[in-house]
């Protein structure tokens, strides 16, 4: 495991705003990629007017890339967050030596690999003794699982396999798996596992087309049979609305299946709630050291810690939650030591262990009687209410976002419809920030119903675009904004080479070769996928899938024009016929005449008229200069 140090410039970067929105972070990378691995430990540092540390976290993820490739970016899971509130160099103390590097006006550097766990261990004494953040390294439990966007559209040319692989990411998302260990699978056994949780209603495939309306998406009004009273109408639900009320269901459930029950074990948090409410009751008197000296409790601080006092003093001290835990799971199961004081010092450091084992041996008597009273009632009991709260801040997120069942859309060719009036106001719900649960949560009021309607954090939408990188540029920001924008590129790699005779027919170079003309003369983004030559064996289907399927695409991205078709396949596939008419032009101006008099047409040669050495030489000449290396999902925000 490494130590690093994140510095973020306020001037540059305000990496304050990412740190209250939440505990997970997607940072850029600027050094030691090659380095900076999972589970490393991580020192968020900002620099600048208010300089300082501004948490503490650990890499969740690999390096991530972004579009292009260049930009390099990391997730962090921040479990002590202090969000605005930087430690200042005189809250270090006696510690502030081991960071005057740091606190420079010229220190600079981006990412510092630390030699030790000095520095990060030397923070965190400061954050629990001082109460400055609350450990939130339980929500991580358990939760080492890939992080998929709630949305996210795969983009590109036609025929680069967008459908093909939102099976992939249905079930990363569904199995908590990564996109490499759902490809590394057989492709059949992906198929069933895909049909089987369609017919289980946990995927849903659906298509977007000219006549596809909010109405049938969202909700819409359903005449019924007319009686005395006139026609009437009765809410229709459209087929998101549907869905998203199938994702809640299914987080119902397992908040019901999770619930505290008499045979579950009880946490940490749960009996240590239970017990700060006994130590703050008329029942409890003091605690008891192992030499019966007695120690008062003072009051209950923030986040749990106990301030407490020796009986014959007024001087208090801060026994932290933090500190307690780490002695209850040491020893809770009973385990002895001769040497109980050293033992406690290399457990939580040399400051107060004695009143910390005298807290301890309090919360066992406790939770003796503390879990008899739990089973007592049998199949009757009832949860307290401290048990239910404890229950809604510690699981219910962690519930819905990684134990509930997972629920995916996947909404084919979305540029075919009108997006934004199919989604209409449920737009502006979509994001992960205003998903149930989420700090910022919102719901809408639905037109038709007049009911208020939000979506569970349980359901994904994966879209498919034939859309290229300018059409991209152009798409409305209130629906690119809300979506992870996935470029699919063509992998002409993946085609074969065809004989035909004594000659050899190149796919790869071919497409290759094709996608890199179609790029000079219309610009990147647009082009032909793979999947159309996938399945060709011979030159006659590969003359049938370029006259059936990708001419005419070619002839829709040219508009017609075969003057430019001709500069990508060469004219080989062309007939050019020459029309002399300057007869029956009025004489003007010889140079005028001769350009409309004499003019030249390309026709596209018939299906049997094209042979091998036509397909050959597009590219035979020109292979070298392009590359046939895969396209990569690349994501664009």
């Amino acid at each position: 495991m490494n130590y690093w140090l994140f510095n973020y410039k306020d001037t540059d970067v305000k990496i304050s705003d990412f740190l209250t929105k939440g505990h997970i972070i997607t940072v850029p990378v600027l050094a030691n990629e090659d380095k900076i691995k999972k589970e490393d430990k991580v020192i968020i540092w900002q620099s600048g007017k208010d300089t300082g540390c501004l948490g503490l976290g650990m890499v969740v993820s690999d390096i991530l890339k972004n579009e292009e490739n260049q930009g390099l970016y990391v997730t962090l899971f921040i479990n002590y967050n202090l969000q605005d509130k930087a430690i200042s160099k005189e809250q270090l103390g006696t510690q502030a030596c081991k960071f005057d590097e740091y606190y420079e006006k010229d220190f600079t550097e981006d990412i510092v690999e630390m030699q030790d766990e000095g520095h990060y261990n030397c923070l965190l004494e400061i954050i629990q003794e001082n109460q400055l953040a609350e450990d939130k390294s339980e929500e991580l439990v358990g939760n080492s699982v890939p992080i998929f966007p709630h949305n996210i559209i795969l983009y590109g040319p036609s025929g680069t396999g967008k459908t093909y692989r939102t099976i992939n990411y249905a079930l990363a998302i569904i199995e908590q798996k990564t996109l490499n260990e759902i490809a590394s699978e057989n492709r059949r056994d992906l198929r069933a596992r895909y049909n089987k949780y369609a017919e289980e209603g946990y995927i849903h495939f659906l298509t977007f087309h000219e006549n596809f309306r909010y109405q049938d998406f969202i909700e819409s009004f359903r005449k019924t049979t007319p009686n005395i009273q006139g026609v009437s109408h009765e809410i229709e639900e459209g087929v998101f609305k549907q869905i998203a009320l199938e994702a809640k269901r299914s987080i119902v459930e397992s908040l019901l299946a999770n619930m505290p029950k008499k045979e579950q074990k009880v946490s940490f948090n749960q009996l240590y709630t239970a017990f700060l409410n006994h130590i703050k009751s008329d029942r409890f008197e003091s605690f008891m050291t192992n030499d019966g000296r007695k120690i008062l409790l003072h009051n209950v601080a923030r986040f749990g810690h106990i301030v407490a006092r020796p009986q014959n003093s007024f001087s208090t001290y801060t026994l932290s939650k933090h500190k307690i835990k780490k002695v209850y799971d040491k020893f809770s199961n009973g385990m002895v030591t001769n040497d109980l004081e050293t033992e406690l010092i290399n457990i939580i450091g040399p400051t107060n262990p004695i009143a910390i084992w005298a807290v301890f041996s309090e919360l066992k008597r406790f939770e003796q009687g503390y879990m008899e009273s739990l089973q007592k009632d049998g199949d009757q009991h009832e949860v307290d209410d401290e048990e239910v709260k404890e229950f809604e801040l510690n699981q219910m997120q962690n519930i819905a976002n990684f134990q509930s069942k997972r629920h995916v859309l996947i909404i084919d060719e979305m540029d075919r419809g009108d997006v934004i009036s199919i989604f209409g106001e449920v737009l502006s719900i979509l994001n992960s920030s205003k998903r149930e649960g989420a700090p910022e949560a919102q719901a809408v009021i639905m037109p038709y119903s007049k009911t208020y309607f939000s979506i569970p954090p349980n359901l994904y939408i994966i879209g498919t675009m034939n859309i290229d990188d300018q059409e991209l540029a152009e798409m409305d920001i209130s629906l690119r904004s809300r979506f992870h924008m996935i470029k699919v590129a063509p992998m002409p790699m993946v085609l074969p080479t065809i004989i035909s005779g004594d000659l050899q027919i190149d796919l790869a170079n071919m497409l290759a070769v094709i996608n890199a003309r179609i790029a000079v003369v219309l610009g990147q983004g647009k082009g032909i996928g793979h999947s159309y030559m996938m399945s060709v064996q011979n030159f006659q289907e590969l003359k049938l899938a370029f006259y059936g399927k990708i001419l005419p695409i070619l002839n829709d991205i040219f508009d017609g024009n075969n003057a430019k078709l001709g500069l990508v396949l060469g004219k080989g596939f062309f007939h050019k016929i020459e029309f002399d008419k300057t007869d029956i032009l009025a004489h003007f101006d010889e140079e005028i005449n001769a350009k409309y008099g004499k003019q030249k047409r390309y026709l596209l040669k018939g299906f049997n008229e094209v042979n091998e050495m036509d397909f050959i030489r597009i590219y035979n000449q020109s292979a070298s200069l392009v590359t046939t290396k895969p396209g990569v999902d690349q994501a664009t925000a």
